[in-house]
Formats: structure tokens, C-alpha cells, sequence
């Protein structure tokens, strides 16, 4: 896996960096971006690190993940998206994943920018893109541009990375787990990763206050043909005293159904406006489906956010599913 000569040229030629990435990061992203910034920082590079959203709790073990700054934060750093001449996205390939703000977008006073992102959906944004679906998370390419950098991979280097590969393979679980996910990850933890400690703190810190909405989650459940759908509103977030980003692995949990091809978790962010996190173990292609409203994915990982109530919004996912296993 080698990154196109032009990206690690404009790397090594250029000295100021902001690194973005989605809305609500995930393990594959925070340690995907805060492995590159420190890799670029070693060259004597100077990088800010960028999120709409704040890092989640689960994820604020990881080396440096404190360096994260929200768009109201960045000025502190004394960057601003103004004057950011050089823009870096990584696990997303649009600033509409970056920010929905369409007025917040157009203030990026960028005059390169580059790509670095497994997600099949594209965008024609990016100066320098570096686009794999095959990889299994954004961590293998960003590992792949520290080595073609020259930098020897650092013990917080690889304890983020290692983390991006077990989130986006499900601790090794997924399809995508091929040969190259695992020597990466045997390299990382020659290289000072923890396998132990960092998947205990993905998957053994669970809050008693997630543990009851996991509860309330799993009473939600519904069968539509081979479809497992559940719901998390924001009622239930409340009641329960958990965060929305107590939700992240739920859906994950839904594949153990036998009885289910397709998982979906509605998790309710405003009155009528939702997110649905679509799962497929492999009969539909889910990200077919999110693409249709406007999101976008993998084959067995994706989603979107649509608005409308609870039961037109259902509706409407279904009909699209049966559509794509019909097709």
C-alpha cells in the first residue's frame, strides 16, 4: 500500500497543517488524525487538529486526543480556517462531513487540499486525494504515509492507530479484517500499542448510565422481514443520563441476530431530524442505500441523517431496503 508520490511530496514541502475530520469521530478518525499530526510535527511541521465536535469520552485515553479543537476553540491555537493555507481531511472526503454549516464551509481560506479517506463515497473536493475503499480503516493509509514520510512510528503514533483498526474492524471482526489489518496491527504493538489496555478502554468502560439505555436500546427492537431496527431518542438519553456517543457501538451489537441481514440504529438528534446507522452482514449493499439520502459508507457500514417524524422516517428506510434487495 503506497501513497501517491504527490501526497507525501506535498507533506514534506509544506510546513503548516490543519487536519480535519467528520462530525462525531470515531475511533478511525481522532486516531488516524492525531497519529498524522504527530508524525508531521516530528518533520518540525506545525499542525492544528480540528473537529466540529468535541472528542468523545471513550476516546480521550488516546495519546494527545486533548489537542482536538472545536471550531470555537481553533483561535486559541492561532489558526484560524481563514488563513489555513493548507487543509488535510481525513476518514471523510467533503467538508460537508466536516461541518453541515454551508456559511461555516465557505470561510475555509484554504489553498490546498488534500485527502486522505477509505469511504466509497467520493466528492470532487481535494487538491491531493488519496481514496482507498479497499483498507480497512483510514489508519492503514495513514501508516502507510509515516513510512513513505520517513518517521519511525512513535509509541502514541501507534497506540492511535492501533485504536483506529480495532474500532473499524470491530476488534477484528469485520469482513475487512484481511492479512494487512493484522500485520499492521502486530507492528503497532511491537511499536508500543497496548492491545489490551486500548480495547479495554473501547469496550470494558461502560457507564451504569449506558448500560441502562442499552437496556431501553434493546426494548426497541424490531423485525421487519430480516431487518433489525431499534431507536434512541432523545427522551431515553435523558431519562437514562447517557450521551449520544454512548451509542456508538449499538448497532454493532445487532449482528449477533440470527434472524437479521440488515441492522439500523434511529437515534434521534432534534425533534424530526435523525441519524441512522445502517449495518449489513453482507446482502445489501447499505451504502447504496444512505447514498440515496445523501449520506454514505461502506457496503456493510454506513448511514445518513434525514428529517421527518419517527414513522415516515422508517418507513422510508425500509421501502429504500427492499428496494436494493429487490434490485
Amino acid at each position: 500500500m503506497q501513497p501517491p508520490t504527490e501526497l507525501v511530496e506535498f507533506l514534506n514541502r509544506e510546513d503548516r497543517f490543519l487536519i480535519a475530520t467528520h462530525m462525531n469521530p470515531d475511533g478511525d478518525a481522532i486516531g488516524s488524525a492525531l497519529a498524522l499530526a504527530l508524525a508531521l510535527e516530528s518533520l518540525g511541521k506545525s499542525v492544528a487538529v480540528l473537529d466540529q465536535d468535541p472528542v468523545p469520552e471513550q476516546y480521550r485515553f488516546l495519546p494527545e486526543s486533548s489537542r482536538f479543537c472545536t471550531f470555537s476553540s481553533l483561535a486559541e491555537t492561532g489558526v484560524s480556517i481563514e488563513s489555513c493555507n493548507n487543509l488535510i481531511l481525513v476518514d471523510c472526503n467533503d467538508l460537508s462531513r466536516v461541518t453541515p454549516d454551508r456559511e461555516l464551509a465557505a470561510r475555509f481560506g484554504f489553498r490546498n487540499a488534500l485527502v486522505i479517506d477509505h469511504h466509497a463515497t467520493r466528492s470532487s473536493f481535494g487538491t491531493v486525494k488519496w481514496i482507498d475503499p479497499s483498507a480497512a480503516a483510514t489508519g492503514l493509509l495513514v501508516l502507510a504515509v509515516i513510512d513513505a514520510l520517513g518517521v519511525s512510528v512513535s509509541g502514541s503514533m501507534a497506540t492511535n492507530l492501533y485504536a483506529a483498526l480495532v474500532v473499524d474492524t470491530g476488534n477484528f471482526r469485520f469482513e475487512n479484517t484481511d492479512p494487512s489489518v493484522l500485520r499492521a496491527a502486530a507492528r503497532l504493538a511491537e511499536a508500543g500499542a497496548h492491545p489490551t489496555a486500548i480495547c479495554r478502554a473501547l469496550y470494558e468502560s461502560w457507564s451504569l448510565a449506558r448500560l441502562a439505555l442499552f437496556g431501553r436500546f434493546l426494548n426497541t427492537l424490531e423485525m421487519n422481514g430480516r431487518v433489525a431496527m431499534t431507536v434512541v431518542t432523545l427522551q431515553m438519553l435523558q431519562e437514562t443520563g447517557a450521551r449520544p456517543e454512548d451509542t456508538e457501538t449499538f448497532v454493532e451489537f445487532l449482528k449477533i441476530v440470527n434472524e437479521a441481514d440488515v441492522t439500523i440504529l434511529v437515534r434521534e438528534l432534534e425533534k424530526n431530524y435523525y441519524k441512522l446507522s445502517l449495518r449489513s452482514k453482507g446482502v445489501i449493499n447499505v451504502a447504496v442505500v444512505a447514498e440515496a439520502f445523501g449520506g454514505g459508507g461502506h457496503a456493510n457500514a454506513a448511514g445518513f441523517c434525514t428529517r421527518g417524524d419517527s414513522a415516515e422516517v422508517k418507513a422510508r428506510i425500509l421501502k429504500k431496503l427492499h428496494e436494493q434487495q429487490k434490485g
